[in-house]
């Protein structure tokens, strides 16, 4: 603060030379020097004023000459030529009307107007005047304790600015106004020097002071969804510009109101949000000097999700980099302050959402018991279930895919590669099948109370829920020819066949079907009342009358002999049936008698389709042997085989192995779409080249996850013995690796260039991340490695294993410095400290352990200090700051995973119930209050952030799903108010009769 200089005083004149004069006669003629120099400055004030006259020059300079010695600014003839003559200029104009009268005074290297009074060298009127050091005044001028003070910090000024430099007029924190808080003096800096500033810093409980309420979440996207705030932050911004280049205060203006005008013409409520982000960032890595002017292409792709489809980078709206090249990070790295001093601890990096003391800034104790201000929205599923179902993959009508995985009925269109999801389901969707005419998809879903879903491709909503008959689940599931009708298979014992009335819901017909499994029901397309049914060792035949369905008898003759069959196709000629069998050939029925048989395939004949929609009439077929086969319209003559092999794939399609098994065939008017045993959805065009649309993990459980440090990517692991590498960019799978045993974790080295890998059978890989190639392999357990983590700075690994062990490895010397015991139980997760010093443990029989590393010793730590501990990551479910994630009456082992952002503003899990739900972290308070996410149809088994926080990935046990998705702000309001603890007691036994002797075998005993 601007103190004022205590006067030494000597009252009796011991030091000898001239008497001084009293304190209090000092003190006086001090301040009435200072009311002077203040007169004097009020009076340059008026005379710099464009406004006043030109009479109040001779005393301008009569005050300049009496206050300033000759010697006393030590004027300096260093200005600019461009300062130079603008100066002269000004005199020009000036001496036209009168002699110039400042000449003998003052040089030209003093002043400078600009839009009122400034001075080159820190002085600007502002409301008052306002000196370079950062002090305020709006009621007139800060003066000095005396007069050479004002001489000395001008000459120094000017020392400084006239090398053409630009000054930063403010040292300190920008107080904006009396209700707002101080605007620290590091983005003050940013914004004088031209540097591109997240509005999201500058929101007011984002700087603490006296606002109230919660924090605005400082993320990836940069945009503040309300418009006041964001105002308020663009009125703090013209005013720290104002300081130093009030010319610009206009221009700063009209790029308000454009903002303002995208706001209300706009249809999307989130485009004037996007053109604001995108054109700050390009003002800075351009240097822009005007804003008024519209930037027409940042405004298309503001309004157009259409013309943001190429874009790389999100925040800019650019093709010309992407997000880890963007340069507005490069910036942002250079502005940021060193890492502080080194102790026995490492070297602690500077994180923007932390505290000095290394703790999370909002740790509240009802935090958790408010709902978060940010949600998750489903980006994309990669994944197919095809390694157990057949038939389940169609074209719609507007030739998008229609396809499912765990509980999710997915559309996906192939010119913008986006995904719409159906919701409604919440178990795991076995089948699938599309209305003929109109786009109507119907999925049934395994459960104790089965349903059968009827919605909508183009709106996903739902048309017709059909439940009340089937249990366990629906195997198949198919619309009639004339679409008035649905059939569906039970998992009952008798796997029980229902016809319903799908638009009222109401059930027409049931029957028995058969006690062996049945794969598929197809409906005769010509003939609305007839169906078949296929399955193991057996076809049928039915006829559908009004509230019976009857069975017609099925003749083999010498054709051929019963077999089991997997698919089945009508014809319109001479009521003809095709059936493909276990055995590799086709048996082709006429009526409910068989003709003849065609050998198709080397192995199982597993998908059949009509080629109706096509230009060439007749039939395909794939098999297990990797073969799509097209037959002419009787099943005679093979016209065309396509093998499913790499070479056949065009580029950027990665194909798990040669000769997948064909589970499922469509055709359009060109080209057929298949879906393979490995979970892959795989499109032939016209000349035979394949592309691979979507895939998956195979059968197995996915547990195995991990982000990339520095890239949008992400890794996985299954028991399918595979190691999948993810491009969260392009949504596309970038690399895989087949494994000679399955894993259940991995995870990143810290610079991203190694992969450890823990395997199903006590062992771990160290695999090369560019080509996945193996590097190292260690095996010093016997059971599977549960979890597997590098410490911060790169030099450990930590690997848990479900013997109770975790083992630390250097990884400089490859060998074991130390094993973490005393886990009774297998271990789930663990958990390095950002100073690579400490380890965290969770075990099945939920004990919360610590470690000091390398060479393991173990710890015990109070509530209290385990809160003070800064994890690099979290993951670990047991713990203090995590103890809200459990719903009541659950288990430990019911919540599988979690996963901290790294802001340390969210955490995510993954629970037993098939939910991705998000809390305010820390979680302390039981009955935490979440948001929570469907789509997996199993165990959610595990969940992570990616490295900037914008995209959260989710993994599935059984249902093999892996689900993107993207972090957004939620708007609502939520009106709720914070609620109690909700802390369930087991009831105490009270005996209602007497107790004969309560202590033996620890039960109480009664007569």
């Amino acid at each position: 603060m601007f103190t004022r200089e205590k006067n030494k005083v000597d009252p009796g004149g011991t030091k000898g030379g001239k008497k001084k004069k009293p304190a209090w006669e000092t003190l006086l003629s001090s301040q009435a020097k200072k009311l002077q120099i203040q007169e004097q400055a009020r009076t340059w004030l008026r005379r710099a004023s464009p406004g006043l006259s030109d009479d109040s020059d001779d005393e301008y300079d009569r005050l300049n000459t009496s206050i300033s010695p000759n010697t006393s600014f030590k004027h300096s003839r260093s200005m600019t030529a461009g300062q130079d003559g603008h100066w002269r200029g000004l005199r020009r104009d000036k001496s036209a009307k009168k002699g110039d009268r400042l000449s003998h005074s003052w040089g030209p290297n003093n002043f400078q107007q600009t839009n009122g009074f400034q001075h080159s060298n820190g002085f600007q009127k502002s409301n008052g005047f306002q000196h370079s050091n950062g002090l305020h005044n709006s009621n007139g001028f800060l003066p000095s304790s005396n007069t050479q003070e004002v001489d000395d910090i001008w000459a120094n000024s000017r020392g400084r600015t006239m090398t053409g430099s630009r000054t930063d007029l403010i040292q300190g924190d920008f107080q904006f106004h009396a209700g707002y808080p101080p605007i620290p003096h590091r983005l003050v800096s940013k914004i004088q020097r031209g540097r591109y500033v997240n509005f999201q810093e500058m929101v007011a409980e984002n700087l603490g002071g006296t606002a109230k309420g919660l924090k605005t979440p400082i993320d990836g996207t940069d945009r503040i969804n309300d418009v006041t705030k964001w105002i308020d932050c663009m009125a703090i911004y013209i005013s720290i510009i104002a300081q130093t280049n009030p010319e610009r205060v206009q221009d700063l203006m009209v790029y308000q109101s454009h903002i303002m005008r995208l706001m209300r013409v706009s249809h999307d409520k989130k485009s004037w949000q996007r053109y604001d982000v995108a054109f700050r960032r390009k003002a800075a890595q351009n240097d822009m000097a005007t804003w008024g002017n519209v930037d027409e292409n940042l405004w298309i792709l503001a309004c157009s999700e259409e013309a943001r489809q190429p874009v790389t980078c999100r925040p800019c709206m650019s093709v010309l980099h992407d997000d880890n090249t963007c340069p507005i990070t490069a910036m942002n790295r250079e502005d940021e302050p060193k890492a502080s001093k080194k102790n026995m601890w490492g070297v602690r990096s500077y994180s923007p959402s932390r505290d000095t003391q290394g703790r999370p800034r909002s740790t509240s104790p009802n935090r958790s018991l408010q709902l978060p201000k940010e949600g998750l929205e489903l980006k994309f599923a990669f994944g197919y279930h095809g390694y157990n179902a057949c038939n389940n993959l169609f074209y719609t009508q507007s030739n998008e895919m229609v396809f499912h995985v765990a509980a999710l009925g997915i559309v996906y269109s192939p010119v913008t590669h986006q995904q719409r999801f159906y919701k409604g389901h919440t178990d795991d969707i076995l089948c699938l099948t599309i209305h003929d005419v109109k786009d109507y998809v119907a999925t049934g879903q395994v459960g104790r109370y089965a349903e059968t879903h009827v919605w909508d491709a183009m709106t996903m909503r739902t048309v017709a829920r059909l439940k009340g008959v089937h249990k366990r689940g629906i195997i198949c599931v198919d619309f009639s020819g004339d679409g008035k009708k649905l059939a569906d298979v039970g998992l009952d014992d008798d796997h029980i066949i229902c016809i319903w009335d799908w638009r009222k819901e109401e059930k027409l017909a049931s029957t028995r079907g058969h006690k062996d499994m049945i794969f598929v029901l197809e409906w005769n397309p010509f003939n609305p009342n007839y169906f078949v049914s296929v399955g193991e060792k057996h076809i049928k035949f039915w006829t559908h009358n009004g509230s019976k369905i009857d069975k017609r008898p099925v003749t083999f003759g010498k054709a051929g002999t019963a077999a089991t069959m997997l698919c089945v196709c009508h014809s319109p000629i001479d009521d003809l049936c095709f059936a493909g069998s276990d055995n590799g050939t086709v048996y082709v029925w006429q009526g409910t008698t068989l003709r003849r048989t065609v050998q198709a395939h080397k192995g199982p004949v597993c998908a059949m389709y009509s080629m109706c929609q096509s230009k060439n009439e007749g039939y395909v077929t794939g098999g297990r042997d990797g073969v799509v086969v097209m037959w002419d319209k009787y099943f005679e003559q093979c016209l065309k085989a396509f093998k499913v092999e790499n070479s056949a794939m065009n580029p950027g399609s990665v194909l798990l192995q040669d000769l997948p098994p064909i589970r499922s065939i469509h055709t359009d008017e060109d080209k057929i779409l298949i879906g393979t045993g490995n979970d892959e959805i795989i499109e032939i065009g016209v000349d035979g080249k394949m592309t691979i649309v979507v895939q998956g993990h195979g059968e197995g459980e996915v547990w195995g996850l991990d982000t990339h440090p520095m890239k949008n990517e992400c890794v996985t692991v299954s028991d399918d013995k595979t190691l999948r590498v993810w491009d969260l960019n392009t949504l596309l799978l970038k690399k895989v690796k087949k494994l000679k045993k399955g894993g259940r974790a991995v995870a990143y080295s810290p610079d991203g260039g190694s992969l450890a890998v823990g395997q199903n059978d006590g062992g771990f890989l160290i695999l090369e991340e560019t080509t996945l190639d193996k590097v190292v392999g260690y095996k010093d357990r016997k059971e599977e490695i549960s979890d597997i983590k590098f410490s911060p700075d790169g030099k450990f690994l930590a690997v848990g294993s479900h013997d109770n062990y975790v083992d630390v490895y250097s990884v400089k010397r490859g060998k074991r410095t130390g094993v973490c015991k005393g886990s009774s139980s297998y271990i789930t997760h663990l958990d390095w400290d950002v100073k690579g010093r400490l380890i965290q443990t969770n075990s099945g029989a939920r004990e919360h352990l610590f470690y000091e590393a390398p060479h393991i010793r173990r710890q015990t730590l109070t509530t209290e200090d385990a809160e003070k501990i800064d994890w690099a990551t979290f993951t670990c479910v047991l713990g203090p700051m995590v103890k809200g994630v459990y719903p009541p009456l659950t288990d430990v082992t019911d919540v599988n995973a979690t996963a901290r952002s790294h802001d340390h503003i969210l955490l995510a899990s993954g629970d037993d119930f098939g939910m991705v739900k998000l809390f305010n972290f820390p979680v302390f308070n039981r009955g935490a209050r979440y948001r929570q996410y469907n789509g997996h149809s199993s165990h959610v088994t595990n969940v992570c952030w990616t490295h900037d926080d914008r995209v959260l990935v989710s993994t599935g046990g059984l249902d093999t799903a892996l689900l993107v998705w993207e972090r957004v702000h939620i708007n609502e309001e939520d009106d709720a108010e914070v609620v109690e603890d909700k802390v369930f007691v087991q009831p105490k036994f009270l005996p209602t009769g007497p107790v004969r002797d309560p202590l033996a075998k620890g039960k109480p005993q009664f007569d």
